[in-house]
């Protein structure tokens, strides 16, 4: 439901909070590669076992 909000361009910064996968390879955000060089990594944050992941679109 991401991909329709990118295409109209209401995005502008992502906040990605990442777990650990404990079965399989946990659910993808994007469809492949619709941001490829578009997000530059403002910070990252740790939390114990997760990270927390701030991007914002050139």
């Amino acid at each position: 439901m991401l991909h329709p909000l990118l295409q109209e361009k209401l995005v502008d910064e992502f906040v990605i909070q990442i777990a650990p996968s404990i079965i399989g390879r946990g659910i993808p955000l994007f469809i492949s590669g619709d941001l490829e060089n578009k997000l530059k990594l403002v910070d990252v944050r740790r939390y114990q076992q997760f990270a927390e992941l701030h991007y914002q679109l050139r």
